[in-house]
């Protein structure tokens, strides 16, 4: 196999090969993974937001999301405002976080 790799000085992701390697994670969720990190730490991640940049629709996202907080990638927190939700926060990590 022959792999034809580009310079990188711009616009390009550094990720830990381990994401990759981990067995336990579908492709779509290592993809989807890749895909967050690689946005700005500014970026207000939600599942409507990826629905936009992505050709999966939000059921798709959603259960890629909930893979990913099994695995321990993605914390997911109720956000509420007068005591109704109000959207969730995620706390996405590159090492699997295990539960104390």
């Amino acid at each position: 196999m022959e792999i034809i790799r580009v310079i990188k000085t711009k616009d390009y992701t550094t990720i830990c090969n381990r994401i990759y390697k981990n067995a336990m994670l579908s492709l779509k969720a290592k993809g989807l993974l890749s895909l967050i990190l690689s946005l700005s730490t500014h970026w207000n991640l939600s599942v409507g937001g990826l629905t936009k940049i992505c050709k999966e629709g939000r059921v798709s996202i959603n259960n890629t999301i909930k893979e990913l907080i099994e695995q321990g990638y993605i914390e997911r927190e109720q956000m509420r405002k007068d005591n109704k939700f109000n959207g969730y926060r995620y706390i996405v990590f590159e090492s699997p976080q295990t539960p104390y």
